[in-house]
């Protein structure tokens, strides 16, 4: 019973010290390790040092992944872009995250944007639904 009790308290530590220092860790291990392996590959032609590289940008995407489950936003422009160009949208871990003020269909939606032109708490309304959750964190 105590090798089970050891077990399950190895892997929450195991688990938290992945939850804080993962995003980090693969990162910046993914990002020089990509960068050593590419300039071996190129001086070397070795295979193997591809390899690394390749493996090295995998890391480094896992690592912005995890960064972004954890703050519900990309740490980089360039891994947004692969995830939301490569990925299905359900594993974008930055989509639905907030609750929305008030929901605009396309029809509501110019009316709305006229009735703004006129009047100013009707624009700063407006503008305020406008800011997704990607704006707001950059």
């Amino acid at each position: 019973m105590s090798g089970l009790v050891r077990l399950g308290a190895w892997a929450a530590v195991i688990g938290l010290g992945l939850w804080l220092f993962g995003g980090f860790v693969l990162r910046a291990g993914g990002a020089l390790s990509l960068a050593a392996g590419l300039l071996i590959a190129a001086s070397t032609g070795s295979l193997a040092a591809a390899v690394v590289a390749a493996l090295g940008g995998i890391a480094w995407l896992s690592g912005h992944w995890v960064f972004a489950v954890r703050n519900h936003c990309y740490r980089s422009p360039l891994a947004r872009r692969v995830f939301l160009a490569a990925l299905p949208l359900s594993f974008d871990p930055t989509r639905r995250w907030g609750l929305p003020t008030f929901h605009l269909s396309t029809a509501d939606e110019s009316h709305y944007r006229s009735r703004a032109k006129r009047d100013p708490l009707q624009r700063a309304r407006t503008a305020s639904a406008a800011v997704t959750p990607l704006a707001r964190h950059g």
